[in-house]
Formats: C-alpha cells, structure tokens, sequence
C-alpha cells in the first residue's frame, strides 16, 4: 500500500528537522500507537532508509569536499614544535587511515578518495607517524 500524504510530510519532517520524536508526534497529533503501527508498515521503513540512506550520502559527500584541506592540515600538525600536538596528528592520521581502509573493504572507493599511503609522505612525516606507532606499541 502507497504512503499517505501525511505519512510522508511526517517522515520527511522527522528526517530533515531537529525535532524528536515526541515534538513530531505533538506537532501531527499522531498518537505512539499509530507510529508503531507506522513503523510496522514495510512501505514505512523502507520510505525511512531511503531518506536516512540519502542523508549519510549527503554527509559524506559534504565530509569529502574537506577531506583533502583536512589531511594536509594533519600533516602539517604532524611537524609541529609542540611534541603533543604533533603525536595527536600523528595519532589522528593513523586512526583516519585505518577508518579509511575499513571503508575502502566496505565500499571499494576510488584509488583517488583514499587516504594517502604512508608511503606517500615526506621522510619527516612517515618518521614521527612511526614514532608514534613505536611509543603506541610500549605502553600498556
């Protein structure tokens, strides 16, 4: 059975606001039964991946755009005077470049959207990330 109209005006608002689920619910006079009842509905809940699918989409293509200005940022931290916030890049490099691969498996990315490889750094660089990894590895 197709969506009402109603039902969509209220996904769609639950999707796109910053209200919960209380606030949408008072604001449609839409009772908990009925959205259960909703919810139970497979024409509802896939309406819903749809739109949440759409919005990690809308995320992550929002993330990409600074993805680049963000990895030179961290690298540039990296060689920073300050030894903390230098091991905090180097932390944060090594942490995003292992997300990255759990993402690449997940989703194949392109050779171009990937983090470099540490490899890819300049000998400084590629030296404090191994330093990190070493002082990472003695402590308990």
């Amino acid at each position: 059975m197709a969506l009402t109209k109603e039902q969509l005006k209220i996904i769609y608002n639950w999707i796109s606001n910053e209200e919960d689920e209380t606030k949408i619910l008072k604001k449609y006079r839409i009772s908990y039964k009925k959205l259960a009842q909703w919810l139970n509905d497979e024409n509802v809940r896939e309406e819903i991946r749809g739109k949440v699918l759409a919005a990690k989409t809308r995320s992550k293509l929002f993330l990409a755009r600074y993805l680049p200005l963000a990895s030179a940022k961290l690298i540039e931290l990296c060689n920073s005077d300050n030894f903390e916030t230098s091991r905090k890049a180097c932390i944060e490099i090594l942490n995003f470049a292992h997300q990255n691969q759990i993402e690449s498996d997940d989703e194949q990315l392109d050779a171009k959207d990937k983090l470099p490889n540490i490899c890819e750094f300049d000998s400084q660089t590629q030296s404090k990330l191994l330093a990190v990894l070493a002082e990472s590895k003695k402590r308990p």
